[in-house]
């Protein structure tokens, strides 16, 4: 025979148990880390968080112009003699999750009209998040002179790549930077060098 238990006490019990064996209401959601390239600010110096950049819908421009021989943008010449024509390649190995490449742009756009480039036959990482990169390659004539601009305008050539590029949530592509033909942007997979 078993001792006799109070109800109270039974209750009590029971309440205990089922209080911490409760699974939760709510599941935390994961946002990849968004880091930013070599020089570039930090998300801290911005007072921003990678989830931030993944929940923000993308301040995007009405319109994507590229303009060759004038621009707004910075630049080391005056003159732009390489045109570059946007290009999306779906190559499996080389892509990235769109929402990866739009918190790329948005850290981009948050840094507004300061200057950012690659120099002289060398490309530069200006983003990565989750299994994506962003980064500028250097099309000047025979690659011997920098080139610059905007970082506003190289997210612009981001927003290209991701409303163009865009199948299935998977992306990678590349574009000029907005009015630098000889700045060409390219997102892809992160783990992706060349192109296919």
């Amino acid at each position: 025979m078993y001792p006799k238990i109070s109800k109270s006490l039974l209750m009590a019990f029971t309440t205990l148990i089922l209080s911490t064996t409760a699974l939760p209401t709510e599941t935390a959601t994961f946002y990849p880390e968004v880091i930013p390239g070599p020089g570039m600010p930090s998300l801290a110096e911005l007072g921003l968080t990678s989830e931030q950049l993944y929940t923000t819908t993308p301040n995007l421009r009405e319109q994507y112009i590229l303009t060759y021989g004038h621009s707004t943008s910075l630049a080391f010449r005056n003159s732009f003699t390489t045109l570059y024509n946007g290009e999306c390649r779906h190559c499996p190995d080389a892509l990235a999750n769109v929402d990866s490449v739009i918190a790329c742009f948005n850290y981009l756009m948050s840094l507004g009209t300061s200057g950012c480039g690659v120099d002289r036959y060398n490309g530069k990482r200006f983003c990565t998040s989750g299994n994506a990169k962003v980064d500028g390659l250097n099309y000047t004539p025979g690659q011997a002179n920098p080139t610059k601009s905007y970082r506003s305008d190289v997210a612009l050539a981001v927003q290209w790549i991701f409303n163009h590029c865009n199948s299935g949530g998977q992306v990678r592509g590349s574009q000029a930077a907005n009015g630098n033909g000889e700045l060409v942007i390219r997102a892809q997979h992160v783990n992706y060098d060349g192109w296919c």
